[in-house]
């Protein structure tokens, strides 16, 4: 599975027609290869959205590059509702839990998106950390529905994980994330990690 994560920096006087833009990707729905789009705007910045597509492989992925995307972009006009954006392609490496993402998109309010860059040396114990104490602790949160662990060939990492509730995602982070940074030696790790959470827009979503 490939996905691609994009995040725009949007005007507070262009938010409505980002918005409106966003919602004109409907045809994706239509195109071979291509499992689900979500996104909406950052918690923690408000003038910052997310949006995050996931595709069978690939080759379906590229073709749609070539032969689709830039009609339905500028159809849109979305072009001229951002002020910068940032796009990167990801490959799935393993589930955080025992569901396929793309089955919980319409269920989903909350998205948790972690971008994190690996010390060469340190990314054989940051997967196993991931599998042995992350994915076995969130996981025991019920509406922490699915998620994916992913890597680009810059050997960055993008752990995506979908939430049932805002009040979920908060008890997660005020008593479990601390301790799982702690117990996984994270910070060892880690050169850089940005995280976002982005309050997902149904009318943004293409299921």
């Amino acid at each position: 599975m490939l996905i691609k994560w994009i995040v725009c920096d949007v005007p507070k006087n262009k938010k409505v027609d980002f918005s409106n833009a966003q919602e004109k990707w409907g045809s994706l729905a239509n195109i071979d290869g291509f499992l689900g789009q979500i996104g909406g705007w950052d918690l923690n910045t408000s003038s910052r959205a997310g949006i995050i597509s996931f595709w069978r492989d690939q080759l379906s992925y590229h073709k749609f590059m070539d032969q689709e995307h830039d009609k339905i972009f500028k159809e849109g006009k979305q072009k001229d509702t951002y002020e910068r954006i940032l796009i990167e392609i990801y490959d799935k490496k393993f589930n955080i839990n025992n569901y396929q993402i793309t089955k919980f998109l319409k269920e989903a309010k909350i998205i948790r998106v972690a971008n994190c860059v690996v010390k060469e040396d340190k990314q054989e114990h940051f997967e196993k950390m991931q599998k042995d104490i992350w994915n076995e602790e969130m996981s025991k949160y019920q509406e922490m529905l699915a998620g994916v662990f992913c890597i680009n060939d810059q050997h960055k990492y993008l752990i995506v994980s979908l939430w049932g509730s805002v009040e979920a995602h908060q008890l997660y982070v005020e008593r479990t994330l601390p301790l799982l940074v702690e117990n996984s030696k994270l910070e060892d790790d880690l050169i850089k990690i940005n995280g976002t959470v982005l309050n997902l827009d149904d009318n943004w979503s293409v299921i």
